[in-house]
């Protein structure tokens, strides 16, 4: 199964995306907690592609494997609430968060 997950610039910083993808540069593996909302049925192992949302540059930019079952924890976006996470390992991510490998435009998403 695959499953497509987003980052959004305005709910998690351009710096932390960009410092995500250096690490990734660099060599290092990079394993990083994503929340799924709808995408809790997708297992260990199930590939992912992330998706840059927004109105400037959208598009692929990574892809990876579901490294983690779910859980839930404290959302990142409001501590009031609970979303459901899982571990994504990335094994491509764009070398910046503008360059995305694949615009939403050329894959024909709206």
């Amino acid at each position: 199964m695959t499953c497509i997950i987003t980052w959004n610039k305005d709910k998690w910083p351009e710096e932390k995306m960009q410092a995500l993808m250096d690490r990734f540069a660099a060599g290092e593996e990079v394993i990083e907690r994503w929340k799924i909302g709808a995408h809790i049925k997708f297992g260990l192992g199930h590939r992912v592609f992330l998706s840059r949302t927004g109105q400037h540059t959208p598009g692929l930019l990574g892809a990876g494997r579901i490294a983690s079952d779910a859980r839930l924890e404290l959302d990142s976006e409001d501590p009031n609430k609970e979303a459901w996470y899982k571990d994504i390992r990335f094994d491509y991510l764009a070398s910046s968060p503008t360059s995305v490998v694949a615009s939403h435009e050329e894959l024909g998403v709206n």
